[in-house]
């Protein structure tokens, strides 16, 4: 896979993890993604049945639960991230179980 397929994939783990948890977009923000590509993200997960619109609100279907947790499995065999790394940017890139994913500011590199 190359860095283009990786990011993507990153970038819609962040997006279905924070649907999943009725959370803000301000984590895509931070990693340079504009309001108008999230809408064309999320109309492309409505479209792929990953998420739905129901009762004014997105919320996550089983089969966005999967990609999800795909996602983390792929990326985190990727990114070579396991849990004997010792490091301070371990933090920063882990993709838990728990759905965390940390992404620091530019500033804080």
């Amino acid at each position: 896979m190359n860095n283009k397929e990786l990011k993507e994939k990153i970038e819609q783990f962040i997006l279905l993890s924070t649907i999943e948890k009725n959370g803000s977009t301000e984590s895509l923000n931070r990693i340079k993604i504009k309001h108008s590509e999230i809408i064309k993200m999320i109309s492309i997960e409505i479209k792929n049945d990953n998420i739905a619109y129901e009762a004014d609100k997105l919320i996550l279907t089983d089969k966005g639960k999967e990609v999800i947790q795909n996602n983390r499995e792929y990326i985190n065999k990727i990114l070579n991230i396991n849990e004997n790394i010792n490091s301070s940017f371990y933090s920063f890139f882990k993709i838990s179980n728990e759905d965390d994913f940390f992404l620091p500011n530019e500033d804080d590199l």
